[in-house]
């Protein structure tokens, strides 16, 4: 007797859509967490209050990323089963890494770290 193998989900399981969002609202928060960072260290307060504000707001921005991950996950299992278990298309794989490489050049520009991309040049 022949079992029929069926997949459950995408081959690799990080390349589902709502794993890729939660991955990019994690790097937008970081980027914004890095301006703040840079604003509050050249900032004229003083040492306990820079520290302070830093802490606030990693616990804030952290805050805000994991209660949209819980919301995108309620919104998920609220979706019929079709929804859940349909794998990611391929015109969304290229529009995530069209955000992905965007985010990648968000970062070199902020740490100011030269990139050399063939065709526009050195960015960062």
């Amino acid at each position: 007797m022949a079992e029929s193998k069926r997949r459950k989900g995408p081959l690799l399981p990080w390349l589902q859509h709502h794993r890729l969002i939660a991955t990019e609202a994690l790097l937008v928060a970081g980027i914004i967490q890095q301006l703040i960072s840079n604003a509050v260290s050249a900032s004229n307060l003083p040492g306990w209050a820079k520290v302070l504000v830093t802490m606030a707001s990693v616990a804030g921005l952290l805050s805000i990323v994991a209660v949209s991950a819980q919301a995108l996950a309620n919104v998920g299992l609220v979706g019929t089963h079709r929804a859940l278990a349909k794998t990611l298309l391929i015109p969304q794989l290229v529009l995530h890494l069209l955000i992905f490489v965007g985010l990648f050049f968000a970062y070199a520009c902020i740490w100011r770290i030269p990139v050399h991309v063939p065709v526009l040049g050195t960015i960062g």
